[in-house]
């Protein structure tokens, strides 16, 4: 009897258990579910754009950024000031190959560049203007493929992708730097992040482009020695980006240039002490940016594809083809983050509230329908076709011309939408309302009788 009991307790645990599984499982695909409705990517519709990739960009705060790239000189500086609603464009002719930047604050910043002797400038100004820093010597050659700045003072910095690897670093803004050698570590190095002046980790491979493999190395003494925390099992692949979207949890791409058909990334979850390499995608994937909002949710991309999106921390990918030639994404804060590619990116709330899509499908052409029913009182509905990933904005006019209502105003995917128009606050009479997006224009007339 006593077994019994002891029995009918443990299977009364189980199912409390199970129970407990079962809503704890339900609350986290909801809240993922109510998330990703939430918030989703946006290419800018005023970015400036390009055919290949935008090398990087640095946002200080949620309105002020940049982004470089590399063609397109001399303008391949852009900013803006208003959260990416406006670009202004910066000539920086005398740099010849925009790499990398990163930013102190509104002011002060740097560029490294791969091409030529003058391999990195610093700005004062917000980006107006550049001065050299530092330029490659007699029988050296210099290159900067990517940079850390964690202070007005402190700057890391390391190159470069095709060879010659080499750690910068300066600890008094810039007016002396040091380098150091790394070709005992490594043979290529593209990537830095530093949690301080002293702590850090690049990114790079060792051997050759076709049968090397991806290193992380770490730093607690400000690059005076390295310790390698990671060499890759695999071949034909190198670390190109790191992130680190919590103190335990980071990532690092590997582009791929030999080796078999399979593609991986690294992971942490103690902080980059030790790493693991996991499966990506089951082709050849020529890897570049990776990024994460939170721990489990992120994105990788890269050269001649879309980007892939995890929600389980790297566990499974799905394409999520908002962004192409993906190169470096920044978070501001959970719900905030820029990337780049073939134009500017920017992960942020959908809020289009009172609009419906009521499909998803790409339409033949972009269309305004007439508005139902016409005449109406006081409700109507207008529906109308969105071609391309773009700023669309729905507005209603009175005949005199004058602004009275703006129903949508936001960036919207491709598909067909609807938004039910409810005029109970104007007086009976015509009125007209107004699709405007990149590419396209309509106006149509209703009627509203009371």
């Amino acid at each position: 009897m006593q077994i019994n009991k002891r029995q009918g307790c443990k299977n009364s645990q189980n199912i409390k258990m199970r129970k407990l599984i079962y809503i704890v499982a339900v609350f986290l695909l909801l809240t993922e579910i109510s998330y990703s409705q939430q918030y989703r990517w946006y290419p800018l519709p005023n970015a400036p754009q390009t055919n290949s990739r935008f090398e990087d960009v640095f946002f200080i705060d949620a309105n002020t950024g940049w982004v470089i790239r590399s063609t397109g000189f001399p303008i391949s500086l852009f900013r803006t000031t208003d959260g990416g609603y406006s670009w202004d464009t910066v000539n920086v002719s005398p740099i010849v190959y925009s790499r990398s930047i990163g930013f102190a604050n509104s002011n002060t910043g740097w560029i490294g560049s791969y091409i030529g002797d003058s391999t990195l400038y610093k700005t004062t100004n917000g980006g107006l203007n550049w001065s050299l820093q530092l330029s490659s010597q007699s029988g050296d050659s210099f290159a900067i493929c990517g940079l850390s700045v964690v202070d007005e003072s402190n700057v890391r910095g390391c190159g470069a992708w095709y060879g010659n690897p080499k750690f910068y670093k300066t600890d008094n803004g810039g007016i002396s730097w040091t380098y150091y050698d790394m070709s005992a570590y490594a043979t290529r190095l593209i990537d830095c992040y530093f949690t301080s002046p002293d702590s850090g980790f690049i990114v790079g491979g060792l051997g050759s482009f076709e049968d090397g493999k991806g290193v992380v190395l770490f730093t607690s003494d400000a690059g005076q020695s390295w310790q390698n925390r990671m060499t890759t099992q695999n071949t034909g692949q190198w670390g190109w980006k790191i992130s680190f979207p919590t103190i335990d949890t980071g990532y690092v791409s590997l582009e791929k240039g030999g080796g078999n058909g399979l593609s991986y990334y690294l992971k942490t979850t103690n902080g980059g002490v030790n790493w693991q390499e996991n499966l990506f995608t089951n082709f050849p994937a020529d890897e570049e940016g990776i990024g994460f909002i939170n721990g489990n949710t992120g994105w990788l991309g890269g050269w001649w594809f879309y980007t892939y999106r995890t929600t389980n921390g790297g566990y499974t990918w799905q394409q999520d083809p908002w962004g192409y030639n993906f190169n470096r994404f920044r978070k501001i804060n959970d719900t905030l983050a820029y990337a780049v590619g073939q134009t500017v990116y920017k992960y942020m709330r959908d809020s289009t509230v009172g609009i419906s899509q009521i499909s998803s499908e790409l339409p033949d052409r972009p269309e305004l329908s007439q508005n139902y029913p016409n005449p109406f009182n006081p409700i109507t509905t207008i529906r109308f076709q969105v071609m391309d990933y773009e700023h669309s904005k729905l507005t209603v006019f009175d005949v005199l011309g004058r602004e009275v209502a703006v129903l949508v105003n936001e960036i919207l995917y491709p598909g067909e939408y609807e938004y039910k128009f409810d005029a109970t606050g104007l007086n009976s009479g015509v009125y007209y309302y107004r699709i405007e997006t990149f590419r396209y224009t309509e106006t149509k007339k209703m009627i509203l009788l009371k």
